[in-house]
């Protein structure tokens, strides 16, 4: 998509009053008036729950989290909505691994992905009032999954143990820039597009967003850490409050142009 698509005008001095428990309190609201918000994120967290679950009885090596028992806090910190998993595949786990449980891991790791994808795409888009198309999705699967390999990369972070202070404030610093980007994707934008504007809308409004950052996952991680339903829970309760905060934040601005909601 072209830079002449249509976004939030990008003017952080608009004066519209942002907090962080009103757009939190906004966003439970819109999802008590239209359960069609929530109900990609329960479908999601049946896939999660039953993803997790078989990677616990296979043969395959799972990473698996301890919950609340641990000695670490571990924050369930996303760039996107989704759910919190307390298993995982080890990148590690794949080296030498024989082709069929190759084939078996890598394809409830696709499933999962998907589940979260579609969810998020579909919830951001519906509440955001923006145009459903299958190229927006793409774009959005393409932006969770360079979201996805990027933390893989720097050594999949999953603690505050495991961390220096500056390298977690940059960390945080990136959430708060790049809170509103999954909805700009959503929209039309490119992913390079999408990182940039958001950069500029979220200037001057950190401390707002850093609430909403900090809500979302320290939620996530407390409800995410629930013995047996806490991957479903976090993803049928947090990941649309997740999505839709983005949608109250963006619609606090004055001027707000996006495509029609398909009929």
């Amino acid at each position: 998509m072209s830079d002449g698509a249509r976004f939030p005008a990008f003017d952080a001095r608009s004066g519209t009053h942002r907090t962080t428990t009103g757009i939190l309190g906004e966003a439970v609201r819109r999802l008590g008036r239209d359960l069609g918000l929530v109900a990609p994120f329960v479908a999601a967290g049946v896939v999660l729950s039953v993803v997790g679950r078989l990677r616990r009885v296979d043969a395959v090596p799972t990473r698996v989290s301890d919950g609340l028992g641990e000695t670490t806090v571990r924050v369930q910190f996303s760039l996107y909505p989704t759910g919190s998993e307390t298993t995982g595949l080890p990148l590690a786990a794949l080296v030498d691994m024989k082709l069929p449980y190759l084939l078996w891991a890598v394809g409830l790791e696709l499933l999962a992905f998907l589940a979260v994808g579609i969810a998020g795409w579909y919830t951001l888009a519906r509440a955001f009032d923006a145009e459903r198309t299958t190229g927006r999705l793409l774009t959005y699967l393409t932006f969770v999954a360079a979201v996805q390999a990027t933390f893989r990369l720097l050594g999949a972070v999953d603690g505050l143990g495991l961390v220096t202070l500056v390298a977690l404030v940059g960390l945080f610093a990136a959430f708060v820039r790049l809170f509103v980007a999954p909805a700009l994707v959503v929209a039309g934008a490119d992913v390079r597009t999408a990182v940039r504007r958001s950069s500029r809308l979220t200037a001057g409004e950190g401390v707002t967003v850093f609430g909403l950052v900090l809500a979302v996952g320290l939620s996530a991680w407390i409800i995410g850490s629930t013995p047996v339903v806490g991957t479903f829970v976090s993803s049928a309760v947090v990941a649309p409050v997740h999505a839709v905060s983005i949608a109250v934040f963006l619609d606090s601005f004055e001027s707000v142009e996006r495509s029609p909601r398909p009929r």
